[in-house]
């Protein structure tokens, strides 16, 4: 019986086996991913949620520092701002531990690679966000600033890290 062929389809409406075309079966672990795979994946996925909270817990912050600043003209000194900066970054990580009570990065080193990656991150995230204002004419704040982001950032991250080792 000669086959041929018509759209994947042969000439009797049976489907022609891959076999004849000189395809070869498709291995087993195709499509399915490795243990390994699955690993990474997940510390990939741990690391961007981490630095997310961080970043909404500084978005946040700055939103309600934009509106309360309106009052006061006069600048205050640098020190006390970074000291506030830190107390206020300490206690958003305090109450990011009410959802999230569990640090989300697996495995020793990567926690203390996130305590110098995430808060350096969200100090490049913060800069850019001050540039943005600054560009559009927007009042900047100190948060805006590098420095003080990633102030901000470390010492949230460091409050999870510590209480996760309590």
């Amino acid at each position: 019986m000669p086959w041929r062929l018509c759209f994947g389809r042969a000439s009797n409406d049976e489907t022609r086996p891959a076999a004849a075309f000189g395809a070869r079966p498709l291995p087993e672990s195709l499509g399915q991913s490795t243990k390994v795979d699955r690993e990474y994946m997940e510390i990939i996925f741990e690391w961007l949620l981490e630095f997310l909270v961080q970043i909404v817990g500084e978005v946040l912050l700055e939103l309600g520092l934009h509106a309360v600043v309106e009052p006061f003209q006069r600048p205050p000194n640098p020190w006390f701002a970074s000291i506030g900066y830190a107390v206020f970054g300490a206690a958003a990580g305090g109450l990011s531990l009410w959802p999230f009570p569990h640090i989300m990065v697996a495995g020793v080193g990567w926690q203390y690679a996130n305590l110098v990656v995430s808060p350096l991150a969200a100090g490049l995230c913060m800069a850019w966000l001050g540039s943005w204002r600054e560009r559009r004419g927007q009042q900047v704040l100190r948060i805006d600033r590098f420095s003080y982001g990633c102030l901000f950032a470390l010492t949230f991250a460091l409050v999870r890290f510590f209480f996760h080792r309590a």
